[in-house]
């Protein structure tokens, strides 16, 4: 099992890759990246952890809707 730093250090490293890869569109890697923390904390029973990450998903969620909103708007 991995341990909570390797995991936020891994999602850090993944929301590095992308911002560089997408640059604007780099709001769109918080929710993916939120899923994948709140299935570890899920998966551990860690209540903190839990919380904010559907935090950060919902964050995540927003974004994208804005980022379309903006997009159709065009």
């Amino acid at each position: 099992m991995m341990s909570r730093n390797k995991i936020l250090i891994l999602l850090g490293g993944i929301l590095f890759i992308c911002f560089i890869i997408f640059r604007a569109f780099a709001i769109l890697t918080i929710a993916p990246c939120a899923l994948a923390a709140l299935i570890y904390g899920i998966r551990t029973h860690d209540r903190p952890f839990i919380i904010g990450s559907a935090c950060a998903l919902g964050v995540g969620i927003v974004g994208i809707v804005y980022t379309i909103f903006l997009i159709y708007s065009m």
